[in-house]
């Protein structure tokens, strides 16, 4: 928990910037289509309590990914202070069972919250407005990136782990009981999932390319009306 806390304000004070930074985003576009009196603070508060909530859910999936690293950080420091293999299988029981309770928790979450910023990306688009109200949806997409790093990185991480106890000095130039936990750990493919995909970092960064060229292919073509 000493770890953990002054990463979660770190990260809280990232999220609220970006929440600050599409709300800012949306009192622009209210001032550019002349929006005034109630209807433009009925439009900006409801879009800032949206957007308010879409940050909270957000950053829960955050905190709980910064969680899973410091848990498989705290497993290998336990297994170098301790060298107890049989301890360790089952800890890493322990550890794969929190991350498959964590993954169909979150995932539901994490699909409704990557759709609704695809949706409103794409919204305008469809509808042929200006293109300065995709700034909103971009940025929201920008940020569930930027969350999808650190998923990428739990299951990074859980395959490094089977390398660095393989790494770890031992008294037995051949220790079975470590070759066990190396293959156990490695034959176990645990990572993040998303109804029942691994997600890996390479996937991350594909999605992120490949949306990435739809979005400028969309506005390319649609650059005359900007």
């Amino acid at each position: 928990m000493e770890c953990w806390a002054p990463i979660a304000y770190r990260d809280m004070a990232k999220m609220m910037c970006c929440w600050a930074c599409v709300v800012g985003a949306c009192v622009n576009l209210s001032f550019s289509w002349n929006l005034e009196g109630n209807g433009a603070i009925l439009s900006v508060s409801a879009f800032a309590i949206t957007t308010n909530i879409f940050a909270s859910l957000l950053f829960g999936i955050l905190h709980i990914c910064r969680g899973l690293l410091l848990s498989l950080d705290n497993f290998c420091t336990e297994f170098v202070a301790s060298q107890d293999c049989d301890a360790s299988v089952h800890d890493w029981n322990v550890l794969q069972a929190m991350l498959r309770q964590v993954c169909h928790t979150v995932a539901p979450c994490y699909m409704m919250l990557l759709t609704g910023a695809t949706v409103a990306l794409l919204m305008p688009i469809i509808q042929q407005t200006s293109l300065w109200a995709m700034i909103p949806g971009s940025l929201a997409l920008l940020t569930i990136f930027w969350v999808s790093t650190f998923i990428g990185e739990v299951t990074s991480k859980c395959d490094r782990v089977s390398v660095f106890v393989n790494m770890n000095e031992s008294n037995e130039n051949l220790d079975g009981r470590r070759q066990y936990l190396v293959t156990y750990i490695t034959n176990s493919r645990a990572g993040f999932y998303m109804f029942d995909v691994r997600i890996t970092a390479e996937m991350v960064v594909k999605s992120a390319y490949v949306g990435a060229v739809v979005t400028g292919a969309f506005t390319t073509a649609r650059m005359p009306n900007v």
